[in-house]
């Protein structure tokens, strides 16, 4: 059987039993995720959301146990951690915008000389 973690008092003492302590013999099942926001806010948006949307997002947050605005922020900070992922999906969106930048202006040329284009 293996054992209980001790009740620590303190940060140090946390980080003194984890460095000295072999974690496989303690019984870790008790154990929740808990995620930490050690950075400041400092920029504020505002994004419209249809009212059934926000209240399955704060349903959600809710059983995860996390408030529904940072339930909100964990995509996008998981999207800024996988920064060599994202630089490749930008490269690639970019060069989709691209394309269809110029479908679009195509598009118009032909429309604003009529259904045949420019003659």
């Amino acid at each position: 059987m293996k054992k209980r973690l001790p009740a620590l008092k303190s940060d140090r003492a946390a980080e003194a039993f984890v460095a000295e302590a072999d974690l496989s013999a303690y019984d870790l099942s008790g154990l929740r995720l808990v995620r930490y926001e050690l950075k400041p806010k400092n920029r504020a948006i505002s994004v419209r959301l249809p009212d059934e949307l926000l209240k399955a997002v704060r349903l959600r947050a809710k059983r995860a146990g996390v408030p529904y605005q940072r339930f909100i922020r964990l995509p996008w900070n998981e999207l800024s951690r996988t920064s060599a992922e994202s630089t490749t999906i930008d490269r690639t969106q970019a060069g989709n915008d691209a394309k269809l930048r110029d479908h679009g202006r195509q598009r118009r040329r032909r429309s604003a000389h009529g259904p045949m284009g420019r003659r």
